[in-house]
C-alpha cells in the first residue's frame, strides 16, 4: 500500500469518526496522552520509509546481469527465485483489497456501531504503525525480490524500484493487521460467544492464503511472508489489547533468568 493511500484511508476515518461520539459501552479507554505519541510514530516511521524510497532506485540491466542469489539463502527462500505468476498477484491483491473492508463489517454490529469513534482511532493507529514499520522496512533493507532470479519474469519489472523492496511482504502484513484486529475487537465485544473460533480461524487463514500466493506469485521469499504476518497479526492484536480498560497492562509482563551450562537465559511472558 502506498503512503498516500494510507493517509487517504485515514483521513476517511478521521471523517467517519468526527460525528461519534466516544461514550457507551466501551471495552476501550483511549487517551489522548497516550495516542497522540503511538500516531506520531507511526507517522515519522512512514516518513523516514518514504524518504528512504527517494534515495532507492530501480537496476540498470548491467547490474541485473551480475546479480547473484546469497550462497547462503535458505532453502525455502531459493526455491521462490522459480515462482512467477502473475495470477497468483492478482489473487493476493483482492485479499489485500477484500480485508481492507472488514473492519467496516464490524460497524453491522450495533454495540460495536456505537462505538465507532474508539474504533476509528485503534483502526488509525493498526494502520499506521504496520504500514510504517512495513514502508520503513523495505528501503532500510532493499531486499531483492525474488523474480529478479527468475528468466520469465519480464525486465520492465526486474528494473522497477519495487523489485527492491521484498522484506517483508506488505500486502501479508498490512491483511494480518487487518483481519486480526477485525476478529480481536468483535471478540471483545463477544467473549462468550460460540463463533469466536471460527472468527479467528479465518482471521488466520487470509493473510495466510495471502502470503503464499505472494510466494507463488514470485513477489515474496518465505520469510518476507512470515515477517509480514507475524507483525500484522501482533499489531492487529495489540494495539485493542492494550487498551482495554480491564487489562493489567505492564504488570502483565512477567521477565524470568535462569543459567544453562553457564549462560544467562532470559524469558518474556505476557499473560493475556
Amino acid at each position: 500500500m502506498r503512503i498516500l493511500h494510507v493517509l487517504s484511508s485515514l483521513g476517511l476515518l478521521v471523517f467517519l469518526s468526527a460525528g461519534v461520539s466516544l461514550e457507551g459501552q466501551s471495552p476501550y479507554e483511549l487517551n489522548w496522552k497516550k495516542e497522540l505519541p503511538v500516531l506520531s510514530g507511526g507517522f515519522t516511521l512512514l516518513g523516514i520509509g518514504g524518504e528512504l524510497e527517494e534515495n532507492l532506485a530501480g537496476y540498470t540491466l548491467h547490474q541485473l546481469e551480475s546479480l547473484e542469489l546469497p550462497a547462503a539463502t535458505p532453502y525455502l527462500d531459493a526455491r521462490a527465485t522459480g515462482y512467477w505468476s502473475p495470477t497468483a498477484q492478482t489473487w493476493s491483491d483482492h485479499l489485500l483489497h477484500g480485508s481492507m473492508a472488514l473492519p467496516i463489517v464490524l460497524l453491522l454490529d450495533a454495540d460495536i456501531r456505537s462505538d465507532a469513534g474508539n474504533i476509528g482511532v485503534l483502526l488509525s493507529e493498526t494502520v499506521l504503525i504496520t504500514q510504517g514499520l512495513t514502508v520503513f522496512s523495505k528501503n532500510l533493507f532493499k531486499r531483492n525480490r525474488p523474480f529478479l532470479f527468475n528468466d520469465e519474469a519480464p525486465l520492465a519489472a526486474k528494473q522497477d524500484l519495487n523489485a527492491r523492496q521484498s522484506f517483508f511482504s506488505g500486502h501479508t502484513s498490512t491483511t494480518a493487521s487487518l483481519t486480526f484486529f477485525t476478529a480481536k475487537v468483535w471478540s471483545d465485544y463477544h467473549p462468550d460467544s460460540r463463533w469466536k473460533s471460527l472468527v479467528w480461524i479465518a482471521a488466520a487463514i487470509v493473510p495466510a492464503a495471502t502470503g503464499y500466493l505472494r510466494y507463488r506469485g514470485g513477489k515474496h521469499y518465505a520469510s518476507d511472508v512470515l515477517a509480514g504476518y507475524a507483525l500484522g497479526a501482533t499489531t492487529g492484536i495489540l494495539i485493542p489489547h492494550f487498551h482495554k480498560m480491564d487489562h493489567q497492562g505492564l504488570k502483565n509482563l512477567r521477565l524470568s533468568s535462569s543459567i544453562y551450562e553457564d549462560v544467562p537465559m532470559f524469558t518474556l511472558r505476557y499473560r493475556f
